[in-house]
């Protein structure tokens, strides 16, 4: 298990290194490759950045030695369209090789402006030939761009520069906080048994002290959502002690609002680790389902108390829980 990471820092001025997270545009990026781009008057820096099946490039562009930070996403050619409407990937094989002079990507229109030829170096003394189309939108706060290589494929991406102050980085390996969460109740759990108490009690307490423990790093790595955590995690316990949210209207709607709320809230810093808030979301909904969960068990259940009476005891925390990591993502990836 790898250690903890600390906070995200600001973007160096020399550019992130292979295997950090890029947090920008309030998504986070696994650096994944380095290359340079080389034209008359132009030297760019590129970082590949990887999120899921997404690749992007951050560039760091100096020219005239005037210093911008570019943020690009690759494209499907199949989501870009040409005058005629047809899409860029049924462009026809017998065109000239010249740009069109315009193309449409959701909804807007961006237009043709120069064509860049440079050099394009993944590995030192192995660079390439490319060819670039820009494209800019009619306010010019948007770019679209079309690659050309020497073996005739053509990418295409869309994106726009951005301000070096919101680009944070941190260390790209770490442990989760549900990870580290079960790691804590793991040896809490040892110690209770060891020390005679039976296995309800031990795996209830271990539980509960590694929920907090989880929620605790989360909000570490994302300051962000602090407040909102400690402002609903008790208020959810009282409404779910009254209205559980798998049995009633009012608990199954808290369930749903508040890990929404959160992600809303948290999502408002420019370098939200996106994963931290969802780890979050989880922790805030899921420790006052158990505590409710672990009492009403406790209290009321019938003895002897059976295998089937605890699971629905923890059944709803968990259940909760990862809903409300899901909800929290659905609204974070909605606000990029």
């Amino acid at each position: 298990m790898t250690a903890p990471a600390s906070p995200p820092g600001p973007l160096r001025d020399a550019g992130p290194t292979v295997g950090q997270i890029v947090l920008v545009e309030h998504g986070e990026w696994a650096v994944v490759g380095r290359a340079t781009y080389r034209n008359e008057g132009l030297h760019s820096e590129e970082w590949e950045c990887r999120k899921g099946s997404e690749t992007a490039y951050l560039l760091k562009e100096t020219e005239r030695g005037q210093v911008r930070w570019f943020f690009a996403r690759q494209i499907a050619l199949s989501a870009v369209a040409l005058p005629s409407g047809a899409s860029l990937d049924r462009r026809p094989r017998t065109d000239d090789g010249s740009p069109p002079p315009s193309l449409a990507f959701r909804g807007q229109t961006y237009r043709y402006e120069t064509t860049t030829e440079g050099q394009y170096e993944e590995r030192p003394g192995q660079a390439v030939g490319k060819t670039t189309w820009e494209y800019w939108d009619a306010s010019r706060a948007y770019n679209l761009a079309l690659e050309r290589w020497p073996d005739g494929r053509l990418d295409a991406y869309h994106g726009a520069y951005v301000d070096a102050a919101t680009i944070h980085v941190r260390p790209g390996r770490r442990a989760s906080s549900v990870a580290i969460a079960a790691l804590v109740a793991g040896l809490v759990y040892f110690f209770a048994l060891v020390g005679g108490l039976p296995f309800d009690r031990c795996t209830g307490i271990s539980l509960v002290l590694g929920g907090v423990v989880g929620l605790a790093r989360a909000l570490y790595h994302a300051p962000s959502a602090a407040a909102a955590a400690l402002i609903l995690t008790p208020a959810l316990g009282v409404v779910f002690y009254r209205f559980p949210p798998l049995t009633t209207v009012p608990g199954l709607i808290a369930l749903i609002v508040a890990p929404a709320l959160m992600a809303r809230w948290a999502g408002r810093a420019p370098a939200v680790p996106k994963g931290a808030v969802r780890s979050a979301a989880f922790f805030t909904t899921g420790l006052p389902l158990l505590v409710v969960g672990l009492y009403y068990y406790f209290t009321f259940a019938p003895g002897p108390h059976s295998v089937g009476q605890y699971a629905l005891a923890l059944g709803p925390a968990f259940l909760g829980g990862v809903g409300a990591a899901a909800i929290a993502g659905l609204v974070l990836k909605a606000a990029e």
